[in-house]
Order: structure tokens, then C-alpha cells, then sequence
């Protein structure tokens, strides 16, 4: 969850992050970004 919180926050000042080295949970975070704020 904390590392989840820490993408989030990184993906709202543009910066990309790898999880866990997976591309799918990025995509997921967008997902989840594009919900709450839509940045992309």
C-alpha cells in the first residue's frame, strides 16, 4: 500500500516509476490516476 501511495504521488509530479518491475501495475496506477485527477 505504501509503495503504492509513493507511485501515485511520484506519477502526479510526472515521474515514472517501476513497482515491482512490472509495466502492468503502471498501468494500473494510471488507471487510478485518470479516476481521480486526469493528468495524461
Amino acid at each position: 500500500m505504501v509503495s503504492i501511495n509513493i507511485g501515485v504521488s511520484s506519477s502526479l509530479l510526472g515521474n515514472r516509476v517501476r513497482y515491482d518491475g512490472r509495466e502492468s501495475k503502471d498501468t494500473f496506477i494510471r488507471y487510478i490516476l485518470s479516476k481521480h485527477a486526469t493528468l495524461i
